[in-house]
């Protein structure tokens, strides 16, 4: 009982660490201001001016609110899209029998559903956010997304025979072999893919910078700072990151309160024992 009051106040303490890292979130998209890509353009443009012209180094955070354009997007495999950023995924649902036995040595079976993942897709290209003032570049390597979900499909077991393959857009998928246990048996397979559409307006808070490399939006250099491109609005986004603080500081309260009775019971296990 020791032993697992101590892993329940940790379990606590890393629930109130990411309360903390969302009310932060939340705190840095109320706090920045939204600027227009013409506004930044103008204040690169003097702050070069200042400096003799070239690069000035100058960066900031900022927050932007466009439209997603691309010359050369990736082309998403099960939907067919064009897109910037590709997430897909196929995930095998499975049920497995286990034995459970009580107090009184009695044994019960039953079927556990779980998933395993079978397949990732991780794709990304960089692109330009337009906000009709102007275009800036975008390079979302590290961004936090949140994504438009364009394909949800699961195909029954039955209809999945082993080696057999299946296809979709340009998105082919062979289930693998497997052994044959009278305690595992699948159920089917779930085809999911997210995308960053070339066209959706979206929602970037991020830091810009004028480097030899260009100027562009990308993942800030100060780790403590949010990279997010989101196809969801800022106040979307801000009631999600207010509700995640709240239930995962209340999450992480309970579980460091309820660690610690477990602890003091165990320690007393020890003493009395």
């Amino acid at each position: 009982m020791l032993w697992a009051g101590l892993f329940v106040v940790v379990i606590g303490g890393v629930l109130l660490y990411l309360a903390r890292k969302a009310a932060d979130r939340v705190l840095q998209m109320k706090a920045t201001e939204t600027s227009t890509v013409s506004a930044l353009r103008s204040l690169i443009d003097e702050v070069r001016k200042e400096l003799g012209g070239g690069p000035s180094e100058w960066r900031d955070a900022v927050e932007l609110k466009g439209h997603v354009g691309c010359e050369r997007p990736i082309q998403a495999e099960m939907s067919g899209q064009p897109a910037v950023v590709v997430r897909g995924s196929v995930v095998r649902e499975v049920e497995e029998l286990r034995e459970e036995e009580d107090s009184d040595g009695n044994v019960t079976s039953r079927w556990v559903s779980r998933t395993e993942t079978v397949n990732n897709t991780s794709l990304e290209t960089p692109f330009w956010l337009d906000d009709g003032t102007g275009k800036i570049d975008v390079r979302p390597g590290g961004a936090s997304f949140t994504l438009q979900k364009v394909v949800d499909r699961f195909e029954p077991a039955a209809q999945v025979q082993r080696g057999a393959s299946i296809t979709f857009g340009s998105f082919s998928f062979q289930a693998p072999a497997l052994s044959h246990r009278s305690s595992y048996r699948v159920k089917g397979y779930r085809f999911t893919e997210e995308i960053l559409p070339v066209g959706a307006k979206i929602y970037a808070l991020g830091e810009v910078s004028d480097t030899n490399d260009g100027t562009a939006l990308h993942k800030p250099q100060d780790k403590s700072k949010a990279f997010l491109l989101s196809t969801k609005s800022e106040e979307e986004m801000v009631g999600a990151a207010e509700s995640q603080a709240k239930w995962m500081k209340i999450g992480g309260i309970a579980a460091i309160g309820l660690g610690v009775v477990l602890i003091i019971f165990g320690a007393l296990e020890l003493v009395t024992g």
